[in-house]
């Protein structure tokens, strides 16, 4: 008895094809019942779920499904000695952008962000781009991902810094989408300015007033509704986020409303300081001698041009012999005239005032001409 050798009746043919469509290799032999070994490339079958295989009677298939660029080859049957070959050919499809990237808009920071797009097909090689630069290699704040035909970019806890244009290219197709961050300005004031800050003279202090916005808010003072002025006693400084003014050496003339606004294209907010500056007390005006005695002196006065923030709560009267350099106490009192008494009837005195606050002691205003205790009766 003789064996027959294989031969193909109908060998394999060449396949062309696209992307993701099945196909079927198919040849037939003189033998039925054969077994067969398929190759691609030269090499075993790789194992893989889209190839099958069948066998029916004298007729070989070889099925692959949804047909990838990896595909393409030459794929042989060997079957016994004899062996039939023919070519793949993929024609790759052509990558679409379905649905392109989205603008975000983010009020409200910090805050998750996600950029999605779709293309026509899945697991395609992509990169991302931020402001035409490849993305920061940040893997706690970027996150890359596809799922099917979806390509997504999260960004965790985004803030004002990540404002800019992002862009995916997959397989040198684009879609460009902007995160924009808008946020109107907000001023989170210390409680601490809810009451009048009040400063000794000669002290310093500063103001610091924290902000938020975006785009970054423009910052400007004003004191007592006029534009605030800079010198050495007071300056501003305003960086990310912070406002503050300097006030060294407290003036009287520093006391008064601070005001703040904080301006961008969103709103404009303002915050008010109050600052009272105290100090002692002006000198009191116009000391004059008024009335004379045999022996007391009545002098007046008027009111200090400033009391220095605090109510005056009254006046020290010296008088000074004008044969002596040293001036002596003559009294106190809360009234704008203090009779003098024990003098030296004929013997002419000078006599000062002094403003008092809890503050401290004003400097002295003199009478202009000396006061001389005159008997009534020797005039």
């Amino acid at each position: 008895m003789f064996s027959v050798d294989v031969h193909f009746v109908t060998p394999l043919s060449d396949i062309d094809c696209k992307e993701e469509e099945t196909i079927t290799f198919f040849c037939e032999i003189n033998k039925s019942d054969c077994n067969a070994v398929w190759k691609k490339d030269s090499q075993p079958l790789p194992p893989d779920t889209r190839f099958e295989t069948m066998v029916q009677g004298k007729e070989h298939s070889l099925i692959i499904r949804d047909v990838m660029l990896d595909d393409e080859a030459d794929y042989t049957i060997v079957i016994e000695d004899a062996e039939s070959t023919a070519g793949l050919f993929v024609e790759e499809e052509l990558v679409e952008i379905i649905t392109p990237l989205q603008d975000v808009v983010l009020s409200d920071v910090p805050k998750d962000v996600v950029f999605t797009c779709t293309a026509n097909k899945p697991a395609l090689s992509h990169k991302w781009i931020l402001n035409g630069k490849p993305l920061p290699d940040d893997k706690t704040k970027f996150f890359c991902t596809s799922d099917d035909n979806s390509y997504t970019l999260t960004i965790k806890g985004a803030t004002e810094k990540d404002d800019g244009e992002y862009t995916v290219v997959i397989k040198g197709h684009k879609s460009t989408a902007d995160l924009i961050v808008e946020i109107p300005p907000q001023i989170k004031l210390h409680k601490k300015y809810d009451d009048q800050i009040v400063l000794k003279a000669r002290q310093t202090t500063i103001f610091e007033v924290p902000f938020s916005g975006w785009p970054t808010p423009m910052v400007s003072w004003r004191l007592n509704d006029e534009p605030l002025e800079m010198s050495k006693h007071i300056h501003e400084e305003t960086i990310s986020g912070l406002s503050c003014i300097h006030v060294k050496s407290a003036k009287r003339s520093h006391t008064g409303i601070y005001a703040v606004e904080i301006v961008n294209d969103l709103a404009t907010v303002t915050a008010k300081i109050d600052l009272l500056v105290v100090d002692k007390p002006e000198p009191p005006e116009n000391v004059k001698v008024g009335e004379t005695n045999e022996d007391s002196v009545t002098i007046y006065w008027e009111p200090q041009a400033d009391d220095g923030g605090k109510p005056v709560t009254g006046y020290i009267i010296e008088k000074r012999d004008m044969n002596r350099r040293t001036w002596a106490p003559a009294g106190e009192t809360s009234e704008l005239k203090f009779t003098i008494v024990e003098l030296i009837e004929g013997q002419g005195y000078m006599f000062q005032v002094k403003a008092v606050n809890e503050i401290g002691v004003s400097e002295p205003t003199e009478t202009e001409q000396p006061g001389k205790p005159i008997s009534n009766n020797s005039m």
